[in-house]
Parts: structure tokens; sequence; C-alpha cells
């Protein structure tokens, strides 16, 4: 296997710089931390150690005068001052050679190239591809590498901004070679405006008529192994950097057999029903059924919809209950060999109670007249009740002042103890809707209490494994917290919440209530582990918080935190030669470094998939000692703790398709997307123990 890092060596051991106490307006000072003062040298200018100094590699020109002092700076025996300066030397060199350059989000390098093969829009943007170079001290047993990734594409206006009237807030700007946000336009840029190109985000696509052009991708690692090389061959490798020398002029290096593992055989196995065993949860579901449906006696289904969407409520009806896509409602069933209803996938009684389905008039009566109608009907008890909505708005459609209505019926529906399947109502009528109907099924078999299947070989009593996943909410401005507790072998969890992202306090009494259900369906046994899948790395104070309630509880027990990158990683891109979609075979491990690994979580077991071409995610482990240290965990460990995000990826009961990301923090992210639009962003408390979000 290979991957897209090489070795490096550092050809200067010190840079000679001008010092400043505050930075300027230039946004390209490096800053040199107080407890690194020391490293400054060769200047009349006593350095005072208890505060920061800047400095930049640009020339003075460009930054302005009023430097406090000449120094240089020493880079021995301080990585992470180094990894500081790398990127001021690859900045300035691609600023000279590449189209662009900027540091994006993440705080890394982004070089920008005009696409050499694709141009959709000749005469209104021009389209670049952008890659991250990331300097990375000791990974893969290297003292330096360089790490080249692709990051995708961006679309830049023809037109500058000295002819445009924009309307658009925060957009990015291409000026001098350098992409910055047009709010941090220096009164250099702005003597540029007549070259200054802005950066097509959203809002300025619709502002400007740019329709977005998608091109299908069949294989990501087909085409980012192309783009990665054309790059390296016709930007880095042909333009050697002064400060750096590159060991290879090959884009990829061998990865040692020493850093790559595999999780343990049979994690992939899946059981459905009369115990029948998988890798796939389709065919699983097609053969053998769910492994356990719902303790209900029978479904209650029914619908609410928009009058003018009578027919599409019938054909649903007739879809689910009759295998039948007509549009005229069936009464009787009448067809012996339907083998797709609803039923005979989930194994579940389903019935209709004349008078539940709701029918609203008008989008501004939505809301009220379907409260009216949910108070109107006669539950009971115990009753299991299960609304299709047939959405008139996508999901997607914002920018209409009914989205929220979506949200809203959700909320109607939790506060009953009633679960809801969101349909937009275009869809039954799409050629395709069959391929939709088993993900349907599935997740309305999860949210009812069934179990679609379980995993083989996860062991579930001696664990306690939390989930912890963020959404950032538009509509509140904050970030809020989901989480889910108490999965076991079979994929259940015992139960949701969802607050606010600082309040540790809920997150670490949640945590005790989960010690508590656990040990209650473990016969008072405590866990011996507590493992945590976390959405980021943990901070010391809420590590600190967890560890002094397990003292509280007199636990002595050891804390993993697993952290899970939110979305599959393309920074670190590794590939099997060998392999005909050159993906690597599901469950490879790559170690980047002491407790931080790739985890590649797909469909490629034996024979490559038709689809499904997965990226993998990248997963970080830390162990939380009593003392409250952290250390590395153990490699057996370490293996244990990776073979339980590849199986609980294999849990996602939303779909039949294959994800990579593990439920433990997929899940806890939906109920945190979803609760900021309910009222107060609060949970109902039937919400917080049935599956509902799927």
């Amino acid at each position: 296997m290979l991957i897209n890092i090489f070795p490096i060596s550092i050809v200067r051991k010190s840079v000679e710089a001008s010092f400043y106490t505050q930075p300027q307006q230039s946004k390209h000072f490096i800053q040199v931390k107080p407890e690194e003062s020391s490293q400054i040298q060769n200047t009349k200018e006593k350095v005072k150690p208890d505060r920061p100094h800047f400095f930049s590699l640009f020339d003075l020109e460009e930054i302005g005068e009023g430097y406090s002092f000449k120094g240089t700076l020493n880079l021995e025996g301080n990585n992470p001052l180094t990894k500081r300066v790398i990127y001021q030397w690859l900045y300035n060199h691609f600023r000279t050679y590449a189209d662009a350059v900027r540091f994006n989000k993440a705080g890394q390098l982004e070089v920008w190239v005009k696409d050499p093969e694709k141009q959709p829009y000749p005469d209104k943007a021009t389209q670049y591809r952008r890659f991250s170079l990331v300097p990375y001290f000791d990974i893969m047993e290297q003292p330096w590498s360089l790490m080249v990734a692709y990051n995708g594409i961006s679309i830049v206006s023809n037109k500058p901004l000295s002819q445009l009237d924009l309307q658009a807030e925060s957009f990015g700007v291409l000026v001098d070679k350098e992409v910055v946000r047009n709010r941090c336009l220096t009164n250099r840029h702005k003597h540029l405006l007549s070259s200054a190109y802005p950066v097509i985000n959203k809002e300025l696509s619709v502002e400007l008529g740019l329709n977005e052009i998608r091109f299908r991708n069949t294989n990501k690692y087909k085409s980012t192994k192309e783009h990665i090389e054309y790059f390296c061959n016709e930007y880095l490798f042909r333009y050697p950097i002064e400060q750096l020398q590159l060991a290879s002029n090959q884009p990829f290096s061998p990865i040692p057999s020493s850093n790559l593992m595999r999780v343990s055989k049979g994690s992939e196995v899946l059981v459905f029903g009369n115990n029948a065993e998988d890798t796939n949860p389709y065919n699983g579901l097609k053969k053998k059924g769910v492994f356990k449906a719902s303790q209900h006696p029978k479904i209650n289904l029914f619908f609410i919809y928009s009058k003018e969407h009578q027919n599409v409520a019938n054909r649903l009806y007739n879809i689910f209950i009759h295998d039948d896509y007509s549009d005229n409602l069936k009464k009787q069933y009448d067809d012996e060999d339907a083998k797709n209803t609803l039923s005979s996938l989930i194994n579940e009684q389903f019935s209709t109670k004349k008078g539940f389905s709701i029918a609203f008039t008008s989008l501004p009566k939505a809301y009220d007249e379907i409260k009216a109608g949910l108070d109107k009907q006669d539950r009971k008890p115990g009753e299991c009740h299960a609304a299709f909505f047939i959405s008139p708005i996508p999901k997607d459609g914002i920018n209409n002042p009914y989205h929220e209505l979506y949200y809203k019926v959700k909320e109607l529906l939790l506060q009953r103890e009633m679960i809801c399947q969101a349909i937009y109502f275009e869809n039954p009528h799409k050629s395709n809707f069959n391929f939709h109907l088993p993900n349907i099924a599935v997740a309305l078999s999860a949210k009812v209490g069934g179990i679609p299947w379980k995993l083989k070989s996860l062991n579930p009593n001696s664990d306690l494994v939390i989930g912890v996943g963020a959404f950032r909410s538009s509509l509140r401005n904050e970030r809020y917290i989901g989480s889910a507790f108490c999965f076991n072998g079979e994929g259940v969890f015992q139960e949701f919440d969802c607050y606010r992202h600082n309040d540790n306090e809920k997150l670490v009494a949640d945590i005790c209530k989960a010690i508590g259900y656990f040990m209650k369906n473990n016969e008072e046994r405590h866990p011996e582990r507590l493992i945590i899948h976390y959405y980021k790395t943990m901070g010391k104070r809420e590590s600190r918080q967890i560890m002094q309630m397990l003292s509280n509880l007199n636990f002595n027990i050891p804390v993993y935190i697993v952290t899970i990158n939110k979305t599959e990683t393309s920074d670190f891109f590794s590939f099997d030669e060998t392999s005909p979609c050159l993906m690597p075979h599901s469950g490879t491990i790559v170690k980047l470094n002491s407790g931080d690994y790739l985890l590649y979580n797909n469909e490629f077991y034996t024979t490559p998939p038709t689809n499904g071409i997965l990226f993998p995610i990248r997963v970080r482990l830390t162990k939380i000692t009593k003392d409250q240290g952290r250390e590395v965990p153990l490699e057996a460990e370490a293996s244990e703790m990776l073979d339980k995000v590849y199986q609980f990826s294999r849990m996602y009961w939303k779909s039949v398709k294959q994800q990579n990301l593990p439920v433990t923090t997929a899940y806890p992210e939906m109920v945190a997307e979803i609760v900021p639009h309910f009222t107060n962003a609060f949970l109902p408390p039937f919400g917080k123990t049935s599956l509902w979000p799927l």
C-alpha cells in the first residue's frame, strides 16, 4: 500500500526576521509563544519571556513598517515552531509558482491551480483544483514528512469586485495570488480591486446565476490519485523549494508493514432473522428478514399530507400494504405473490385506523390543522402509531418560508409518543422509488422498537460504550451536543439526550445515568471499561469531570476516549495498488502514529463493490488514567477499540447501504441537528428512548 506523504529534510536551521510585539494587519504573522522566547537570538532587544512575539517571512513592503527589532530564530529542538515556519516557506514559494494560496479553516496551507481538464463556466468563472500541503514531524517513522492532499474544486468569478455590486456579506476573494476573506482585505488588496475576483459560494452562485454543474465520480480513489500525481509532477517537483529538500520525486510512499493492521476476523458479520448471517444488510434483510420484530402486536399506520397530494397518500398505502404502485386506493389484498410489502420486509403487522390520517388544506394552515387532527385521534394506551408525513417541501428547501413544518410535525408526534417517517411528495412517483423501500422499512423497524440486524461477535456484557456527536445549528447559531448511551452487541441503546455544547455537567450526569442502566441490566456488576466515542478531541476539563464522577462512585475503571472524525478523511490518502478499484479491503487499518489511525470501513471483502467507494475515517485513541493523566493505549487495546468502531458502523439502521461512521456518533449527531428546531430546543421524553431521528 502507498500513502500521500514523503520524507523531507530542512535545509535551514534558523531564520532571520523582524519581530513584533503585536500582530500587524497582515494575516501572515507567526507567533512565538512565551515559552519559545529562548529561540530568538542575536538581538540587542531584551526578549521578555512572559509575552508572545510575532514575526513574518514576507517582504517588508507587504507588511508595512513599525517592526520592533530584528533577530534570528533558531529552529532546532522546537518542532511546533519549525512546522509554522515551514508553512510560511511553502506559502511564499507557491504564491510564486501556483495560481493562488491560502490558509484554510483547519490552518493548513492550500494551493490552488487552474483545472487543466474541466472548465464548466468558460465565460463566467474559472475552476480551480485545491491541494493542501501539511508538514508532519515523526509520522510513519520519519523525522519530517510532507503530505499532499486533494481538497476538491473551487469556482472563481471572472468579473472583478470593481465590476460587481454584490449583496452577499461573506465570501472569499482571489487577489494577488492570495485567497482572503472579503472582510479581511488589506489596504494593499483594496488598491487591486480591478483584479480581485470573488470565490463562488452557495449565496453567490444564486446571486450571479451560476447553477452548480455536477460530474459523477465513479471512483474517488482513481481521480484523487491522478490529481495528486498531476500537482506533484507539475508544481511540487518541477520548482525546488529553497529551504526544504524532498527525499523523493514520487508522490506516494510505501507504508511499512509494521504500520498495517486489520480488524478481528468476523467483525463484519451481521445476524438476521433465524440467526442467518450475512455481511450485506440488503441481502440479509431480503433473504431472512429482521433479526427481531418489535414487541407491539401491530403497528397503526396513518398519513399526514396536503389535500392536493391525496394520490401520493393512496400510492404509498398501496406500496406499503399491497406492493402495488398504482394511485387508486386498493381496499382488498388481492395479490398473493406480493413480496415487498412493509409487513414482509420487517415482520410487523400493520393496520390503518379510520379517521386517523390528516389532510391539511394549505401550508399557512398546515400546523394548526395537523395539531387539531392529532388532538382528535382516539389513541389507546400502549398502542404503537407510525405517521408517514408526505412533505410538500424538500429537506434542502431551506429558503421556503414553511421549511420548519417538517420539524414541527416531528415535535408534535414525539409529544404524543408517535414516530414519524417523512417522504417528499415527488419521490413515490419516481422510477427508482422501489429501491428506497428497504431503507424506509429498516428505519421504521428500528423506530418501532425492532432490531433489523445485530452484530455477531461484539461482547455486550463487559464494556459501556457511549456516543457523543455534535451539530452546529444555523437556526440558533450554536453547537448542540447529542448523546446516546448503553450500546450493546445488538446495537440497542438506552437513551438519547441533547443540550448545548458547553453543558459539561449535563454530559457527566448522563454518563453517570448510563452506568446505572448498565449495572441494572448486568446484575449490579459495573462495566470493566468506559469507552466514549467523541466527536472531537476531549478537553482536559471535560475528562477531569468524568474522572471525578467515577471517583465519587468509587469506580476504578479505565476510560478510553475514541475521537472519530465527523467525515471520512481525504487528507491522508492511502491506496492499494494491487486492488482493481485502488480501495483497500474493508477492515484495513493504517497506523499513522501512536494512537492515530486510518480505518477503512467499506464493503470490499472479497470482490470490489460496484458502488460504495469510501475513503477511510480517522480515529484517535486516548486512555485516561485514574490520576487524570493521558497515555496512548497499548496495541492490543487499540485493536479492540478499532474493532468496536468498525462494528458499530454496521449498525446504521437508516439505510441498507454501508456507512463508514459508527452509529455511536452518527445517531447523536442526527439528534443534535433536529432538536434545536424544537420549542426551546427541548427533546420530549419519548424522544429520549426511541430511534425517532432515523
